[in-house]
């Protein structure tokens, strides 16, 4: 039996649609030593999180994924937007 080897670079494309699917994908590369795939899932989920003003769940997922670039872009424009709107930073703490 001939075995194909497949090309560690490549990866198919999967969309996705939900936190489950996301979490199962995560936990698969997990499972196989994907890191850099397991990232890949974490940043593109953050990233349609963040589109959908869900701030918070992105910043987890870009936390899994490593992605402390984003985490830091995200933080500063939340604290500039908070900062030209009068927002006081004690009541959003509190």
């Amino acid at each position: 039996m001939k075995v194909k080897c497949i090309n560690p670079k490549a990866i198919v494309r999967v969309p996705l649609e939900s936190q489950d699917q996301v979490d199962k994908l995560v936990d698969l590369c997990l499972d196989l030593h994907l890191e850099p795939q397991r990232s890949d899932i974490c940043r593109a989920w953050a990233r349609q999180l963040e589109q959908d003003n869900q701030t918070a769940s992105a910043l987890q997922y870009f936390e899994k994924g490593q992605s402390f670039a984003d985490i830091e872009r995200i933080c500063w424009n939340t604290l500039e937007r908070m900062l030209l709107t009068g927002i006081s930073i004690i009541r959003v703490l509190s």
